[in-house]
């Protein structure tokens, strides 16, 4: 990830990533690091550095409410 013209540039890695946490925040660091082809150690750099530039703001739950009788 690089800083360009006030936006940060993503490379293909990041892209995998944030596809892979968009579908399932809870994918394990080393479920992650063999669907990219990276190390547990490089996919947790490259998330921690994506949260603190404000790109992953936040994890969340997603709630099927047809399913749950309240």
């Amino acid at each position: 990830m690089r800083f360009e013209d006030g936006k940060y540039i993503l490379d293909e890695y990041d892209k995998q990533i944030l596809k892979v946490l968009s579908d399932n925040a809870r994918t394990t660091m080393s479920d992650l690091g063999d669907m990219i082809g990276k190390s547990r150690a490089a996919v947790y750099q490259r998330i921690k550095v994506m949260e603190e530039a404000g790109i992953i703001t936040r994890y969340t739950v997603v709630i099927d409410w047809n399913i749950v009788n309240v």
